[in-house]
């Protein structure tokens, strides 16, 4: 009983310090997300914060989106605790505003979108 107590404290205190950690660096709108070459597109833990251009090579892949911080899970919403400061790209939603939906209609289209996509632009291995 009391590890699990002292489990909980620990987890709810390593998931504030992530996030506060993280709000007061990304202290922005938006953020850039690069996502591990090819990996699943819909994982969040297969993405990590860039500060720079993507570079894409390649075919067919999403390599790198930027989003809304309003797109990115909080201590509050997310699911897991790896999910703390990772975009919402699990969330599956035929709703054209989703971050699923775009990535879905990215890899439909060929090439890279430059054009904001409801607040988002994703790029493409091209």
């Amino acid at each position: 009983m009391i590890k699990s107590i002292i489990y909980s404290i620990t987890l709810i205190a390593t998931t504030f310090l992530t996030w506060n950690s993280f709000s007061k660096t990304h202290n922005y709108s938006v953020v850039l997300f690069v996502l591990a070459p090819y990996s699943d597109p819909y994982v969040p833990t297969n993405y990590t914060i860039s500060y720079d251009e993507p570079e894409c090579y390649g075919a067919g892949y999403i390599c790198a989106i930027y989003v809304e911080d309003t797109d990115i899970y909080t201590p509050w919403d997310a699911p897991y605790i790896d999910y703390v400061g990772k975009p919402k790209v699990d969330i599956y939603s035929s709703s054209p505003s989703s971050l699923s939906y775009g990535i879905t209609r990215a890899l439909n289209e060929p090439g890279s979108d430059s054009n904001p996509y409801y607040g988002r632009i994703y790029y493409e291995l091209e």
